[in-house]
């Protein structure tokens, strides 16, 4: 894992990080999550999970990321969140590593999360199901 984790971080340069590639704002997510095209990987821990809990993705803490990155699809883009971005940060490099070819930080906060379920778009995203 070392040897991949250095190939990807030696493309990290400023043009790398100019470009955004890395990220995936909030209207991309909502409409991929409406076409069934994305996986949210949430990596907060349980606690978190008492006071905000979102109805799709799965929860894997980013501590146990490890032993549980096989429950991850890989026939999505799997997006990354946690609330500071720091955790989504590192399991997004932890998933490239590993050879994940479509992952993505969620770039937004909770309150934009929570904001997009409104009545239209949750009918939506049921009847897509």
């Amino acid at each position: 894992m070392c040897e991949k984790l250095d190939e990807t971080l030696k493309k990290m340069d400023l043009n790398f990080f100019a470009s955004g590639v890395f990220k995936m704002p909030l209207a991309n997510f909502k409409e991929a999550l409406l076409k069934n095209e994305v996986v949210l990987l949430d990596v907060r821990e349980k606690e978190e999970l008492n006071f905000l809990k979102f109805p799709f993705g799965i929860n894997i803490p980013l501590k146990e990321l490890p032993e549980r990155y096989s429950e991850i699809p890989r026939d999505k883009v799997v997006v990354t969140y946690c609330p500071g971005k720091l955790r989504a940060t590192m399991a997004y490099l932890f998933l490239l590593a590993k050879g994940f070819e479509n992952v993505k930080i969620l770039d937004a906060t909770s309150s934009e999360i929570a904001g997009i379920f409104k009545p239209p778009y949750i009918k939506k995203l049921l009847s897509e199901k």
